[in-house]
């Protein structure tokens, strides 16, 4: 007999397991302490557009990716407003902007024809973000963040939000190899 699961994927004996929800509670409660203030901001945003979703999106498959798409699609935002409240142009802008426009891009393709393709886009954008946060985390919490952006202001560039963005960005690979696993379990009817 086959394990039920509900909408996010996870198998009943999971949910009703206390080890694995006392971890759970744990890890979240870690990472809310560790990230405070930062995290308000993308978890809000993720859980209304997975909302706006999952009362506007009807087709099955198009639901499977919902979860990954939330994430991005929050981030995408956060990186424009982020860009907008920096205002500067650079290279480092330019280069900004180019990654924000190719992942619109690619949201939409997976939100229209959710498939293989828009998820190597997306997820090669997602895998440089993980890459880029992590060693501009070390970077900055080695010389310092004021040294490397002291033109931005408190919490622009910090160790904390760039190490998020790279969280966030390694649970939209995840979520989108989740998504593309159970696309292909029920597109392959055996």
């Amino acid at each position: 007999m086959a394990d039920e699961t509900n909408q996010s994927g996870v198998p009943a004996a999971a949910r009703s397991n206390p080890v694995v929800k006392t971890i759970g509670w744990i890890t979240g409660g870690a990472v809310g302490l560790y990230f405070g203030l930062y995290l308000l901001i993308p978890v809000v945003a993720i859980g209304i557009i997975w909302w706006v979703g999952v009362k506007t999106i009807h087709d099955n498959v198009k639901q499977l990716f919902l979860p990954a798409f939330s994430v991005q699609t929050a981030q995408l935002l956060m990186h424009s407003f982020g860009l907008m409240y920096i205002g500067k142009l650079n290279e480092y802008f330019v280069v900004d902007v180019v990654v924000v426009i190719v992942s619109a891009i690619g949201l939409i393709w997976l939100i229209l024809k959710p498939g293989l393709g828009p998820l190597i886009l997306l997820g090669i954008i997602q895998m440089l973000r993980v890459i880029n946060g992590v060693f501009a985390t070390l970077a900055l919490t080695i010389t310092g963040a004021s040294a490397m952006f002291p033109e931005f202001g408190e919490g622009v560039g910090t160790p904390k939000s760039l190490l998020l963005h790279a969280m966030l960005s390694a649970l939209a690979i995840v979520l989108m190899i989740l998504a593309y696993l159970k696309f292909r379990k029920s597109t392959n009817v055996a």
